[in-house]
């Protein structure tokens, strides 16, 4: 009877892990192919735009294939840090490579991570997608990144 003791014990552990807690990830590199013929410029010319549409920080750019962006994401209510990843970005003409660098608040410990990690990755990576197969939502990002109206109109003045 003494030995199904420490069974149990094990067992619950592994069942209490395995369902709660924040999911990890290895925190490796993540490289995402892109179906478009295009060339490795122009693949970075459009993950900079992106970046810069979703608000991320460009620590770094080479203005080619190389660029360290962050992402705060913020609580609104409070106005206070909720959490940030910081990634090194490289690309060519048929892929592009996201590299972790550093983070706050998403648990990183011995090379694992959130799984918000991958997370916003993928969301990187599914709206790249389709900046290149709708050319009407890429027209809207430029000009919203360029400080006008979505649709290319600028920006009035708001009345006081």
């Amino acid at each position: 009877m003494k030995f199904l003791q420490p069974l149990i014990i094990i067992a619950a552990i592994a069942f209490f892990s395995a369902s709660g807690g924040p999911k990890v990830v290895p925190a490796t590199r993540v490289n995402k192919p892109v179906a478009s013929e295009q060339s490795a410029e122009n693949l970075h010319e459009m993950i900079v735009l992106l970046a810069k549409y979703k608000k991320y920080q460009i620590l770094s750019d080479d203005e080619k294939s190389k660029l360290r962006i962050k992402y705060d994401r913020m609580d609104t209510k409070t106005n206070t840090l909720h959490s940030s990843i910081t990634y090194d970005v490289a690309n060519s003409a048929n892929d592009y490579t996201f590299s972790y660098v550093d983070s706050t608040n998403l648990g990183y410990k011995d090379g694992n991570i959130s799984s918000t990690y991958t997370r916003y990755i993928n969301m990187f990576d599914s709206t790249l997608k389709r900046m290149y197969s709708d050319p009407a939502y890429l027209g809207r990002m430029k000009n919203i990144v360029a400080g006008k109206n979505p649709d290319g109109t600028e920006k009035t003045a708001v009345k006081k």
